[in-house]
């Protein structure tokens, strides 16, 4: 069972002859057919739930931080302890990353394995193209969101009534100031750890010099009139950048060459935050299998060959060969075919992204980024920590209430920053912040203490 893209596509007949090709592959290397259950992305969460909750069975799904809640999912016992099924799979553990396996680790058992893809976060911004040479900025020569000032001034002022340098929120990531999120509610970070402190010392993310420096930033940026007035939502801002309205991009840094091009304009990035391994980021997409498989040591060969095998990861990625898809003349890019019988378009969730085949040449140049990026990587102290929040949930249902109101900072609506935030800080607390962060040293001390 895995989600497919927003704009996917697919048919019956479609994903019938993506299993009938498939099948006779798989039972010769793992001696089972898969049955392929594709579910748009913005139903996923939910049919997932119920799925578990009526103990439907299955036998693998695509888990993350993000949605199909890991961690909620192994508290609650949907999803099966993988390490006595292990040696049933001997090639998995040599062919695997040990650190991929520590993050799909929770109080010492595994229950997911983590797909292969750049996993560094890469927060920053992106500039126009045209842009950067227009008022020759040196991207290069940025390392802090407030060397953007006198660049935003010269650009708005350049290019006139009606130009803005961007529009809507400004990224405020913990990872950006290199903290670790160790806590989330949803989306947003709660409580962090700084990536390179030996001592992990817990701090509330939204209370630190650094936060509060950005969002005042944020606010006067708006005040100067160099960010659109209006609050806008992704949709509003995407529109924006088709329009030549705004300039930048705020949101992150995405460094590879396919992300160069954005809304069909050419862009370049520029990351601030550091090249860094952090839980969240590398269990963004995992395979779990179902607490109530009946075939548990199918479903781990399965995801074995997800990781390994390019025959069965670009069948489930790209659909048939010589129906969706065939190879250009030199035998180097795919060229798609038929992609409304079967168009998952969603490569990080098949097992190692690595291994789909190339549509474009800057896809080969993207994998060679992206793995030189995961090998640099400095890896969080925090690496392969998971907070289990089942003894403060009722305290997280309500500072997870209290977060949102942040949003107006990152939008610079907020005349009064400082006290504004001292307020929802307060907020917090009476909302049982210390005791989050007590259960939450019991926790980091627990793992260190068995931690390797």
């Amino acid at each position: 069972m895995t989600l497919f893209n927003p704009d996917a596509t697919w048919t019956n007949e479609g994903v019938d002859a993506v299993e009938a090709a498939l099948n006779p592959v798989l039972e010769e290397k793992i001696g089972a057919h898969i049955d392929l259950i594709p579910i748009p992305w913005g139903d996923y969460n939910q049919r997932m739930s119920l799925v578990m909750s009526s103990r439907e069975p299955f036998d693998i799904a695509m888990t993350s931080s993000w949605i199909n809640n890991f961690y909620r999912n192994v508290s609650q016992e949907n999803l099966l302890a993988l390490d006595e099924y292990l040696d049933d799979v001997p090639q998995l553990q040599a062919d695997i990353p040990p650190e991929l396996l520590k993050v799909g680790t929770v109080n010492g058992k595994l229950y997911g394995i983590p797909v292969q893809q750049m996993f560094p976060k890469t927060f920053g911004f992106n500039t126009r193209a045209d842009l950067v040479e227009k008022y020759d900025i040196d991207l290069a020569s940025i390392t802090s969101y407030e060397q953007l000032t006198p660049i935003f001034e010269e650009v708005v002022a350049g290019e006139g009534e009606g130009f803005y340098a961007f529009g809507g929120k400004v990224a405020a990531a913990a990872e950006l100031f290199g903290y670790d999120p160790v806590a989330t509610s949803g989306t947003y970070t709660l409580l962090a750890v700084k990536m390179d402190d030996p001592d992990r010392k817990i701090v509330n993310f939204y209370a630190t010099p650094e936060y509060r420096a950005q969002v005042k930033l944020r606010r006067q940026w708006h005040e100067m009139g160099l960010t659109d007035p209006n609050p806008m939502n992704r949709d509003q801002f995407l529109s924006a950048v088709t329009a030549g309205t705004v300039g930048f991009n705020m949101d992150s840094a995405q460094d590879r060459p396919t992300h160069r091009i954005f809304q069909g304009l050419p862009f370049q990035p520029k990351r601030i935050a550091p090249i860094a391994l952090t839980t969240a980021a590398m269990n963004a997409s995992m395979w779990s299998v179902s607490a109530d498989s009946e075939h548990p040591v199918e479903a781990l060969r399965l995801i074995h060959l997800l990781n390994t095998d390019a025959e069965v990861v670009n069948g489930l990625a790209l659909g048939v060969e010589g129906v969706n898809w065939q190879w250009n003349a030199d035998k180097t890019l795919v060229e798609l075919l038929d992609k409304a019988s079967y168009w998952p378009n969603i490569k990080w969730v098949w097992g190692n992204s690595f291994l789909i085949y190339p549509q474009k040449a800057s896809d080969i140049a993207d994998n060679e980024e992206s793995l030189r990026m995961n090998a640099e990587a400095t890896p969080s102290v925090m690496l392969g920590f998971a907070f289990d929040i089942t003894p403060v949930e009722n305290e997280m249902a309500a500072l997870g209430s209290i977060i949102p109101n942040l949003e107006a900072l990152d939008n610079g609506r907020v005349e009064d920053v400082d006290s504004f935030l001292d307020q929802q800080l307060a907020e917090m607390e009476v909302a049982g912040l210390p005791r989050v962060i007590e259960e939450l040293q019991r926790q980091i001390d627990a793992w260190l203490a068995t931690s390797n």
